[in-house]
């Protein structure tokens, strides 16, 4: 199946060593408790312009957890009062989880109409290191069909640069599940506590009223006709596009259909594009008003009525 690069966003802060001082300092933190384009193939790198600083995220530097600097569980950790058993059904059937995994927690990070649902996974393992932890998820990850992948969908949709090798991609369907492992830290007394951020895909819109004929499907992330790529709602079906001079520019027209609403689309544009190197502007562009525009001059615009086949304009 043809598929648009699914990839990410550098990210990953350590957090400093915080030892408790005096015996009613250590009482009173022990009982804390806390949470956790180009059509290209899921899992490998992403197209030309399809990369970004990273906005979310804490960094890969193993580093020690303040709370108790010897707990004799999880539950005495900060963040881990209220954990609970490590189990991966469900959801998390197909997530790569050591043996020794104890305990973990669970937070939503983003659950935006249209654009992926991001959960994290704060766990917590006794009697290990850091370096064992990177160590497990680098080499057994591809066991259970995860694909390294150099980008990930922090914000919900656009494929930032993951920025370190611990970011895959699983195949969900025709489209993928994205897993990342982030702030990996050593706790004190032999634990380990580090955070999995899932990302799942939204609900897929049928797409077969865009589809030229005899062509197969192909989820985008980037709209690759015009440079800079530029970034469309997370798995955007392309349909039937057409251009026609406008004195010395040129105007694209290009079909498409996405995920979520009417409304969901429009925000995710002008969200992206005013991220990524595009501002509003007044003047007018190819003989109309409305668009946004970069450094480039490259110019976009859209109208969006119906999720499954709304238009995407181009001037340059």
């Amino acid at each position: 199946m043809g598929i648009i690069n699914p990839f990410r966003t550098t990210r990953k802060s350590a957090i400093s060593v915080a030892l408790c001082v005096g015996v009613a300092l250590a009482l009173a933190l022990a009982g804390c408790s806390s949470t956790s384009g180009s059509n290209t193939t899921g899992g490998t790198s992403s197209g030309a312009n399809a990369t970004a600083t990273a906005t979310s995220g804490s960094a890969n530097s193993a580093t020690s957890t303040p709370g108790n600097s010897n707990p004799q569980n999880c539950q005495q950790i900060q963040g881990f009062s209220g954990s609970t058993p490590v189990s991966n059904d469900g959801r998390l059937a197909a997530v790569p989880f050591p043996s020794t995994a104890g305990y973990m927690t669970q937070a939503v990070d983003n659950a935006q109409t249209g654009l992926y649902e991001i959960l994290k996974f704060n766990v917590c393992m006794p009697s290990t290191t850091t370096s064992a932890v990177y160590s497990y998820y680098a080499n057994n990850s591809s066991s259970q069909g995860w694909t390294q992948s150099s980008t990930y969908p922090y914000d919900g949709g656009y494929q930032a640069a993951c920025g370190d090798p611990y970011c895959w991609s699983h195949a969900d369907g025709p489209v993928w599940d994205y897993l990342s492992l982030e702030n990996v830290q050593a706790a004190g007394g032999g634990f380990v506590t580090y955070r999995l951020r899932l990302a799942f895909p939204p609900t897929l819109p049928n797409c077969s009223n865009i589809l030229p004929p005899g062509n197969s499907i192909a989820y985008n992330f980037f709209w690759t006709d015009a440079s800079p790529n530029v970034p469309v709602p997370p798995l955007t079906v392309f349909g039937l596009g057409d251009g026609h001079g406008v004195g010395n520019k040129t105007v694209y027209t290009q079909f498409m259909c996405s995920p979520g609403t009417a409304s969901s689309i429009s925000s995710y544009m002008s969200k992206e594009l005013g991220q990524h190197g595009w501002s509003a502007t007044s003047q007018s562009e190819c003989g109309t008003t409305g668009w946004m525009i970069n450094s480039a001059g490259l110019a976009i615009s859209w109208q969006v009525s119906n999720p499954t086949q709304w238009q995407l304009n181009s001037c340059q």
